[in-house]
């Protein structure tokens, strides 16, 4: 069991197609939207999550649910779980529950009241507030070698998410999405101790949103907030957007990474990293394509896809992995600061 939050203050929170729309009006958010088209101000931005876990004993799961990886410098030397695509006889088969709990706001004023698309505006000087809640399912099928930095194998998710509702839920909602990443690797060279090609799918459905029309505007009932769902921008996915800069019903993103950790390691010998247990130092570049609809069409998601490449730095330090990226687009450019590998 894992848990994660955040409590902060936001000078600059963004809504992307939260607050509703003008009918006629391409959606802010929407794939054809415009890149200035959001609700901004200050308000709160404030997340929970635990993670509970259950190793299924199938498979490298057998006998033990805790599995032990031997490496030398952050590379692995035995020990590797995957093999054939066989949940029965090689990888992890894991049983993912996760309650989540998330409160964001902006403070109506002067300078963005007028970006409020709704029947019912709020005046000035209250808030907008979006709440949600609920618990996420995944089933994992882990057949990398080493998860923590993965040569050969692959990653499948399947998972949903529910908002019931309840509590101070803004709506009740549902989302449904898969996953699958793979791994091919290159080995070594005279330069580089580690080379890797990563690769990763990933869709996303959200049945449960209705619309209905109200006095010329769209009002969007059981819908996720803009960065949960099918949504598109932030750390993981078209790195080079804003968190939920593209958020519909539907949605489908595709990444390639080229990874390699390179033999010379002139950074283990600074002091300040001479305190830390130091493994290696990975040099990638990726680009990515995706795109989000409001229905969940094949032929429609592969049209006019929105794209992003760049490049980034990363490295083993104990046991963890932390990355730093500058990612590009023809909209915006974003510098992004993590932990752990997008996939």
């Amino acid at each position: 069991m894992q848990a994660n939050g955040m409590l902060r203050y936001n000078t600059r929170q963004r809504f992307y197609g939260d607050v509703g729309v003008r009918e006629g009006d391409t959606p802010s958010g929407g794939n054809d939207s415009d890149a200035d088209d959001f609700l901004e101000g200050e308000g709160w931005d404030s997340w929970l999550e635990a993670e509970f876990r259950y190793v299924l004993p199938i498979g490298a799961g057998r006998g033990n649910a805790m599995h032990t990886f031997v490496t030398s410098d952050g590379l692995l030397v035995r020990g590797a779980t995957h093999g054939q695509w066989n949940p029965f006889e090689s990888g992890r088969t894991l049983l993912i529950l996760k309650p989540f709990f998330q409160y964001r706001t902006i403070d109506v004023t002067a300078d963005n009241i007028g970006d409020i698309p709704s029947p019912n505006p709020p005046e000035t000087g209250s808030t907008v507030k979006n709440e949600t809640n609920g618990l996420e399912f995944l089933v994992e099928y882990d057949n990398r070698d080493y998860a923590e930095n993965a040569q050969q194998g692959s990653l499948t998710r399947l998972g949903i998410a529910r908002d019931f509702g309840w509590f101070q839920s803004s709506g009740a909602w549902t989302s449904v999405e898969g996953e699958f990443s793979k791994y091919f690797s290159f080995g070594d060279s005279s330069f580089f101790r580690q080379q890797v090609l990563a690769l990763n799918a990933w869709t996303a459905y959200v049945p449960s949103t209705k619309a209905h029309l109200e006095d010329g505007f769209i009002v969007v009932d059981n819908a996720p907030p803009s960065n949960r769902g099918a949504t598109l921008g932030g750390l993981t996915r078209l790195r080079a957007y804003p968190t939920g800069r593209f958020n519909s019903n539907a949605a489908i993103y595709y990444s390639a990474e080229l990874r390699g950790i390179p033999a010379w390691d002139p950074l283990k010998d600074w002091p300040i990293i001479r305190k830390f247990a130091w493994r290696w130092w990975q040099w990638v570049v990726f680009a990515e394509l995706g795109r989000v609809a409001p229905e969940w069409r094949f032929d429609e998601l592969h049209q006019d896809m929105k794209w992003s490449a760049g490049i980034g730095l990363r490295a083993m330090i104990a046991g963890g992995v932390g990355r730093i990226g500058v990612a590009t687009s023809n909209e915006t450019t974003q510098f992004v600061i993590m932990v752990g590998q997008p996939f």
